[in-house]
């Protein structure tokens, strides 16, 4: 292309709304980036059944520049859209791809998809998530709550099991000594934040441990029937606030949240349930071990990420896989120096993502910016591919 004055045209690109929650706020997350960096904006589909057929969706033209997915769904209708415009919508995935990786434009990943490297695949090291504002209005009553308590104000963020990750009470009781040590030695206050997936007996000891010191300590238990309005929520208000973090590792959404922070993090890690003895389960535990370990790709490898390519293969979701690949890189103990290098290498690959989604959809860009300028800025050497 060459320079021919402004372009004030801009994408059309639509969202397919995920069911889950944190994969939505990772699509809602990557859309409220596209249109702070290029005014760009993102309008968002209603979720869609992978079982459904696309032709029921009511979907029609005309059809949009890109389409933004996540989950099988969501990378099912978005296929369906692209063929409907004849090839020209550009397909963005978050997270993992079931199928052969050439029908998306862009993946955007973390490991524990365990999804090879390709020339369409930027992998993170968490995903792509939104800052939460200590200045957002919603959080003004936590303020109040949590000023006068001790500081470092603690936040512990609990989630629950989740396969392969254990969480039953033994790790409940070595989670509560944890916590009991690390408020001796800073003086601080722990702001306890459990899950919808937290269990019972896991919560009667996290709160047992803030009766003992109820004048430091908070409990803020996730209701079964959950919070009647979004601001009764204090998970935003902790991440927001606190000055330091114990995360446990079943979450890598939560890891997202508080990593963003640039504030510590101490990672609780959790035992794994043994693999099958399958050939299958042998075969992946054997890649995902040399991927932890950095080992060069042996044949045997480069055997299984050609069959992943091609849609002959899928791993299985392992969040342990990326847990280990963390704790190796020290990012998680701890660590004030390594919580900022960690968040600047965060938003390294934020600004690697959006300038890949920008070049996919060369032709447009920011108002005032030039087609020239669109061009050098959408072709960064991406080392994640």
């Amino acid at each position: 292309m060459t320079s021919d004055g402004p372009v004030t045209t801009k994408p059309v690109i639509w969202a397919i709304s995920a069911w889950r929650a944190g994969d939505h706020a990772q699509v809602a997350a990557l859309a409220t980036a596209l249109r702070h960096a290029f005014g760009w904006h993102v309008e968002f589909k209603p979720a869609f059944d992978r079982r459904q057929d696309p032709v029921n969706s009511g979907y029609a033209g005309p059809w949009p520049d890109a389409v933004i997915g996540i989950g099988r769904g969501g990378l099912r209708l978005a296929a369906w859209i692209k063929e409907q415009s004849g090839g020209r919508t550009r397909i963005i995935v978050l997270g993992r791809v079931e199928g052969p990786l050439g029908v998306c434009d862009l993946v955007v990943t973390t490991a524990q998809y365990g999804l090879p490297d390709n020339a369409n695949v930027i992998r993170l090291t968490l995903p792509f998530t939104a800052e939460i504002s200590p200045d957002d209005g919603a959080l003004t009553v936590w303020k109040t709550q949590f000023e006068a308590l001790p500081k470092p104000l603690i936040g512990v963020l609990v989630g629950g099991p989740s396969s392969p990750l254990i969480f039953g009470k033994p790790e409940g009781e070595r989670l509560a000594a944890d916590l009991t040590k690390m408020a001796g030695a800073t003086g601080g206050s722990l702001l306890i934040a459990t899950g919808r997936r937290t269990p019972p007996e896991v919560a009667s000891l996290l709160a047992d441990l803030t009766k003992s010191s109820p004048d430091r300590h908070r409990f803020l238990p996730f209701p079964p029937e959950g919070f009647p309005r979004p601001e009764d929520n204090p998970y935003r208000a902790i991440v927001s606030l606190a000055d330091r973090f114990v995360v446990t590792a079943d979450s890598v959404s939560m890891l997202a949240d508080a990593a963003l922070t640039g504030r510590p993090i101490t990672l609780f890690d959790l035992p794994v349930e043994p693999d099958k003895p399958t050939f299958k389960e042998r075969l992946r535990r054997r890649r995902r071990r040399r991927f932890v370990t950095g080992r060069r790709k042996d044949v045997i490898d480069l055997a299984y990420d050609w069959a992943v390519r091609r849609g002959r293969a899928r791993p299985a979701r392992h969040v342990p896989t990326l847990i280990a690949w963390l704790l190796r890189s020290g990012a998680f103990s701890g660590d004030p120096a390594q919580a900022r290098q960690l968040v600047e290498r965060l938003a390294a690959e934020r600004g690697t993502v959006l300038q890949r989604i920008r070049a996919l959809l060369a032709g447009f860009a920011a108002p005032g910016s030039t087609r020239q300028e669109a061009d050098t800025a959408a072709t960064p050497a991406d080392k994640h591919c």
